[in-house]
């Protein structure tokens, strides 16, 4: 809802983000007719662009429509972040392109801190990608893509998968 309307910048144009778990005739239908593992991903296969990014949220890294959704993006040349909690070192972990995990085993914990991960998310996109800054690089960008934000280009041009602790464990 942030990025189609707003977050903090009342003034910027809406920007084309999907949430795949809104269709409900969709979802119901898909998982009807071929399962609820594949829910997601053939919805990335029918909507996902090279160059897109898919964000995968799973508490514990392991539901198979969230990893199947994953491994689909980055089939179709799409950048997959998954964001997980302290047990998420699963098979979405290990599909995606960057995993930011939340140090504990507390899913309600867990899942306020991927809304905090996805506020600052969304507060970067507005603030390098529609605000008229430049962009790294170069000048602002016509069409946003994930890339642009800092420390995208790097894990794009490592080729490998940066793993981040968002938040330190209380000791």
């Amino acid at each position: 809802e942030e990025f189609v309307g707003r977050f903090r910048n009342t003034e910027r144009a809406a920007l084309p983000v999907l949430a795949l778990t809104t269709n409900t005739a969709l979802l119901t239908d898909w998982a009807e007719h071929a399962g609820w593992e594949d829910v997601f991903a053939r919805q990335v296969k029918a909507l996902g662009q090279p160059g897109d990014l898919l964000v995968g949220i799973a508490t514990r890294g392991v539901g198979r429509s969230v990893v199947e959704g994953c491994k689909a993006a980055r089939a179709q040349g799409m950048t997959c972040v998954a964001l997980v909690g302290e047990e998420g070192a699963g098979e979405l972990a290990r599909a995606a392109d960057m995993v930011l995990t939340v140090p504990s085993a507390d899913s309600q914990r867990v899942h306020e801190a991927h809304l905090v991960v996805l506020h600052v998310l969304c507060a970067l996109v507005e603030e390098h990608l529609v605000s008229g800054l430049p962009l790294p690089g170069g000048e602002p960008s016509e069409r946003p893509t994930w890339a642009a934000l800092p420390g995208a280009r790097a894990v794009a041009e490592a080729g490998g998968k940066r793993r981040v602790r968002v938040a330190r464990k209380e000791e």
